[in-house]
């Protein structure tokens, strides 16, 4: 019966090790794929700037397919909203004026 325990006791923890190693190759599969997409992601950049360098594009017209001020603003601004928010344990408001209602254009702790 003694050995029965120790061999129980062996296969958790056997379990608990497989469990962890899972665990790692998921979170290195899942690294891989970031590196994988950040690659891509400026390969995909770095054409777009020949592009256009070569004249063959414009700027708009990567605007879409690529992140820029004007598509990643909100999101910054909201983010570091956030971080402020967090960190000082107030609320933040985004605030946009006049003609600029898309983008944000100060931050403001209440």
């Amino acid at each position: 019966m003694e050995s029965s325990a120790v061999s129980q006791g062996m296969d958790t923890g056997a379990s608990d090790v497989s469990h962890a190693v899972a665990a790692a190759c998921a979170d290195l599969s899942y690294l891989i794929l970031m590196i994988v997409r950040m690659c891509r992601s400026f390969e995909a950049f770095i054409d777009a700037v020949a592009s256009v360098n070569c004249g063959q594009s414009a700027v708009a017209d990567h605007r879409k397919a690529l992140a820029s001020i004007e598509t990643t603003y909100r999101t910054t601004a909201i983010l570091e909203a956030g971080r402020i928010s967090l960190d000082s344990k107030r609320s933040v408001e985004i605030c946009y004026d006049g003609s600029q209602h898309c983008q944000p254009t100060r931050l403001v702790v209440i």
